[in-house]
């Protein structure tokens, strides 16, 4: 019998499998491998992907409320000059006189007698306040009186916005729109009311750049702008790409500005790259936004969709029902999808190339811990500054913010004023904040608030640390209780001569004395505590360096500067912060200025030229030695006035009523006026200085 030898057989079969085997795994694992990190890739890109578009909503929407904030502000103050100048006696004395005369030709109209009265008050009026033109207009809307003469007698174009307020209905801002000799003004509109009846309005006009303006500073990157709109989709803001309209045909080339004479339509084609529209412009539908917002529904699009171009942008927008007025935000996605763009390619290159999945895995994976480290960093930074740790803004102003703090280690209460950093603002800003700083650290008076610190961060971003106040200003205190009486006041005025006699006896004027700088709080149980504040305007008296502004312009706050610091900043001294308290005092105890005027010239005339009325002929209660003290400080002399802060303290003693006030009174008082909410800390004093400048001519 014969036999067959398989084994050679069964060897190779053996021999090839096992091979076969792992590298049929091999590839199993490779592929699930590439499968998971493809997923993983995908699932990652894409969250990304959603935070950057969260994130880019987030700041077109923070864009919009904040220049529809400045937008609803500026409108505000308008509304309120056209409101005064409404209620101005000379103003409706010639209202109530050019309304009889109604029915009169434009010329008898022209010639009457109130024109020369009423023309030269609203002049005054516009001239102050940077209005380019006005209009007094009767119920009917027939102009009565205008800086232009030709106008007078004719009438206003029609506005249905403006009916309801010329027959007495409350001020309001009309969009812009063409007036007869070709400009584009927007109109501010007060009603005239006199004994109870409205008799027409007052129109104050301003160019649309200064509308314009509170919007073009809203300018994200390359392309990004914010423009405002009216319900017919017509742009009344200047936009950033009027070169380029005018290039593409969107605007004519005699066109001036895009304010009415751009609409904000879809021209179904990117003009801008060169395409041509097939789409006649009269038929042209509004932008995806303009519609939207014409509607009154505010939103967003972070997808992208047609501008007026036709170039594709994210925007964000709303509509302001009062004003009738439409503001949108908007950047090229070209722009706006850079990140995003980038990420793709990211994933495009990892499923592309299998071999560096693993290490694009780690790369990514790394590259999150980045980003994570980052964003904490972020965070500690604004938790921590320096040895301090933040707790909660207190406030905000031109130079910077203060803080409610403490430090880190001795855990003491603290408020920390920080300054924005040095790029912002000039070297004569920086030099006033470490003035401050440094006049402070000379005085040690427990009525003076005390420093503690003071240090610049890796940023550059000045700060230093001061004495946490819990209490009210005087300013917040009066305008909230009313006036207090002459014991109270007198109480409190004596402690604030002990502050700044400290400080005029090192040669330091404070130049800022008012209500608002001046803290009553609670130290060591003692309630009615003065803190004197915010010294960032005082100067050396023996020093012209301190003095860092012009000689012809003035530091304060125009409703408590004496005459002679009005004339010139270098002429502020002891008598002028004598002058400031004594300004204070009158506050205190009649809840009124010295001269209580409507813009900041007529308070400054006042109190170069004027006499204040007696403190008592407001407030019966106020003591003939207190209201003759009073009036002895407000003198336009300096000699005139008590000597110095102990002399003037010395006198305040001397008042009939000066120890009436105890601590049992005090404590009292604050039981019965402490609110939640009511109270406010050393931050909020700190923000209350204004500088004006005014040229003298």
């Amino acid at each position: 019998m014969s036999t067959v030898d398989v084994s050679p057989k069964v060897h190779s079969d053996r021999s090839t499998k096992g091979p076969l085997r792992r590298n049929r795994r091999a590839a199993l694992v490779f592929v699930i491998a590439a499968a998971v990190l493809a997923g993983v890739g995908w699932w990652a890109t894409g969250l990304l992907e959603r935070t950057i578009r969260h994130h880019e909503r987030d700041e077109l929407q923070a864009l919009l409320r904040a220049s529809s904030r400045a937008l609803t502000l500026w409108f505000e103050s308008r509304e309120h000059v056209a409101q005064q100048a409404a209620g101005d006696p000379i103003v409706q004395q010639a209202m109530r006189d050019l309304v009889a005369l109604s029915s009169a030709t434009p010329t008898e109209l022209r010639n009457a007698d109130a024109q020369k009265r009423v023309n030269a008050r609203l002049r005054e009026i516009i001239s102050v306040t940077r209005f380019a033109d006005y209009h007094l207009v009767d119920i009917k809307g027939r102009i009565l009186s205008a800086q232009v003469t030709a106008a007078v007698g004719g009438n206003h174009p029609p506005d249905p916005g403006l009916e309801d307020c010329l027959r007495g209905g409350p001020p309001t801002v009309r969009p812009p729109i063409r007036d007869t000799e070709g400009d584009v003004r927007l109109a501010v509109a007060a009603p005239v009311i006199i004994e109870g009846e409205a008799l027409g309005a007052v129109l104050l006009m301003v160019d649309h750049e200064q509308f314009s303006a509170t919007l073009t500073v809203a300018r994200a990157g390359e392309t990004g702008e914010t423009y405002a709109f009216n319900h017919d989709g017509q742009m009344i803001s200047a936009t950033r790409f009027y070169d380029q309209l005018r290039n593409i045909g969107l605007l004519d080339a005699s066109a001036d500005s895009s304010v009415l004479a751009l609409e904000i339509r879809d021209p179904g084609a990117n003009l801008a790259a060169g395409e041509t529209s097939t789409i006649p412009s009269s038929s042209r539908p509004l932008t995806r936004m303009a519609a939207e917002a014409v509607e009154g529904r505010s939103g967003f699009d972070t997808d992208g969709y047609a501008d007026y171009r036709g170039v594709s942008v994210i925007g964000a927008w709303l509509w302001l029902d009062k004003y009738d007025v439409g503001i949108a935000t908007e950047m090229d996605t070209s722009e706006g999808f850079d990140v995003r763009n980038a990420l793709r390619r990211g994933l495009f290159v990892i499923l592309s190339i299998l071999a560096l999945a693993l290490l694009g895995l780690v790369a990514g994976t790394h590259f999150m811990t980045i980003l994570r480290r980052r964003s904490q960093r972020a965070e500690s930074h604004l938790r921590r500054l320096g040895q301090y740790t933040l707790h909660r803004k207190l406030g905000e102003g031109g130079m910077g913010a203060v803080y409610a703090a403490s430090h880190a280690l001795l855990r003491r209460p603290t408020a920390l004023k920080v300054m924005k950093g040095n790029g912002a603002h000039s070297r004569t800003a920086i030099e006033r904040f470490e003035r401050e700083v440094q006049a402070c650290s000379q005085l040690s008076h427990p009525n003076t608030v005390a420093i503690y610190d003071f240090g610049k961060t890796e940023d550059g971003e000045f700060f230093y640390a001061m004495e946490y106040l819990d209490g009210m200003d005087l300013h917040a205190l009066i305008t909230r209780h009313g006036p207090i009486s002459v014991g109270h006041a007198i109480h409190l005025l004596i402690q604030a001569c002990g502050s700044l006699e400290e400080a005029h006896s090192k040669n330091l004027i404070h130049r800022d004395i008012k209500p608002s700088n001046i803290v009553v709080c609670e130290r060591g149980g003692v309630t009615d505590t003065v803190k004197v504040m915010d010294f960032g305007l005082v100067k050396a008296v023996d020093d012209d360096r301190a003095n860092l502004t012009q000689s012809n312009a003035f530091c304060g706050t125009p409703a408590f500067l004496a005459p002679e610091a009005i004339a010139s900043s270098r002429g502020a001294g002891v008598a002028s912060d004598i002058y400031a308290l004594g300004a204070s005092a009158y506050f205190l105890v009649t809840g009124r200025y010295p001269f209580d005027r409507t813009d900041v010239s007529a308070v400054l005339r006042a109190h170069l030229e004027e006499t204040a009325h007696p403190p008592s002929v407001h407030q019966r209660t106020v003591s003939k030695d207190l209201d003759d003290l009073v009036m002895r400080c407000l003198e336009k002399d300096p000699a005139e006035r008590p000597k110095d802060m102990a002399d003037l303290a010395r006198l305040l003693r001397q008042c009939r009523g000066h120890d009436k006030w105890t601590r049992e009174l005090a404590q009292a008082f604050w039981d019965k006026i402490e609110e939640p909410g009511q109270k406010m800390s050393s931050g909020d004093a700190t923000l209350g200085t204004i500088a004006f400048e005014l040229r003298l001519h």
